[in-house]
């Protein structure tokens, strides 16, 4: 019995030290801002990699950073201002609590800060994913069930 308990207890603990690996690598990515091409943090047996060519996906398109161009008498399309609600950790990504539960929210759901709209799994570890502001749900960026890495936006909200 003892060793069915410290297996338990060590996949606890792999899942507690990923959370908290995971929370360590979002400070530094945002610390290194858009240069960074490699982070690799570690401890234990436990390691979170984070690695892009380009700046990561975050709140705005590109084009929406300003700079002009040749296209600028052409019509475009408005700005999109919109807030991206970022995968906190590597995982999958889950619209409902449970398989036959109601989804978080749906396009067209009014949510509010800090409300629950998702959830990531990784390792059996379940990370709560909110509402970084007040608005509309306006589209879910990934399916239910799907796998996401750290940073990826998950869902856009129309600010309220």
């Amino acid at each position: 019995m003892s060793d069915t308990s410290a297996d338990t207890d060590a996949e606890a603990g792999t899942g507690q030290d990923l959370d908290e690996l995971c929370r360590g690598a979002e400070r530094l990515v945002r610390l290194a801002g858009p240069g960074l091409s490699r982070l690799q943090v570690t401890s234990g047996g436990t390691a979170v990699v984070v690695e892009w060519n380009g700046p990561p996906t975050a709140g705005r398109p590109p084009a929406a950073a300003g700079g002009g161009g040749a296209d600028e008498g052409e019509p475009h399309e408005e700005e999109d201002t919109r807030t991206r609600v970022l995968s906190p950790c590597v995982g999958t990504f889950y619209h409902r609590p449970q398989p036959d539960a109601p989804p978080f929210v749906t396009p067209g759901d009014a949510v509010t800060p800090g409300q629950q709209i998702g959830v990531v799994e990784a390792m059996k570890l379940m990370t709560p994913v909110a509402a970084p502001t007040a608005g509309l749900v306006a589209e879910l960026l990934v399916p239910d069930g799907e796998p996401v890495e750290f940073g990826q936006p998950l869902i856009a909200i129309e600010p309220a």
